[in-house]
């Protein structure tokens, strides 16, 4: 089924969009990561098709480092054809920027689900914004590692979901902290969304269903 994005998952995505902003090439990140397009981190979860298309705009030096390095799996020929139509840096970006987008909303999802809170869509806008936000940004792993807001996310403690953010590396790092200070004054926000019951949409009713 296609997933078609709901209101704030539309706000969620132009905000990350805006945080990572688009570059037409490949470049390394402030800590160093190959990147390219808006924050795709190329050095993970390439598949081969992909990887065919991103190529083409390497520049020399970083597509001889991924041919040496060996990141050029096995793909049919002629695999390339199925995206032809992406013929430009920016839809190339746009591809990868969305398969990244719902690969976090749905880490995310499945990850609250399990931890008990409950129904991720039972969490107010500004927080599954956050949550999406942060996971797109450091990856569900690190994401995980923080417990005690998880805790306080079940509680709907706002005030220490919020502290928590900002009380860890992320929080602190030069480079993360004005990003997880926006995410916390999200969290903060919710204090004023009165918690009520809403429709099963977006990943986490996809998730139930499947």
């Amino acid at each position: 089924m296609k997933h078609t994005l709901e209101r704030w998952e539309i706000t969620c995505a132009k905000r990350i969009r805006k945080s990572e902003r688009y570059v037409p090439h490949s470049y390394r990140d402030q800590k160093g990561i190959l990147t390219f397009g808006f924050g795709h981190n190329l050095n993970n979860h390439l598949t081969p098709i992909e990887m065919c298309i991103v190529t083409r705009y390497l520049d020399e030096k970083e597509f001889n480092a991924f041919r040496d390095d060996g990141y050029f799996p096995f793909y049919p020929e002629n695999s390339e054809a199925t995206f032809n139509h992406l013929t430009s840096p920016f839809q190339v970006a746009d591809f990868l920027f969305y398969q990244d987008f719902h690969g976090a909303g749905f880490q995310v999802s499945l990850e609250f689900a399990e931890f008990g809170v409950t129904g991720f869509n039972g969490l107010p806008y500004p927080a599954k914004i956050a949550l999406v936000d942060m996971c797109y940004n450091m990856g569900i792993n690190r994401l995980t590692g923080f417990e005690k807001m998880k805790e306080a996310l079940v509680e709907r403690d706002w005030d220490k979901v919020s502290a928590e953010c900002l009380d860890s590396n992320y929080g602190r790092d030069k480079i993360s902290k004005v990003r997880a200070k926006s995410n916390a004054d999200l969290f903060l926000s919710c204090k004023e969304i009165v918690d009520r019951d809403e429709p099963a949409t977006g990943w986490a009713s996809e998730n139930k269903e499947a």
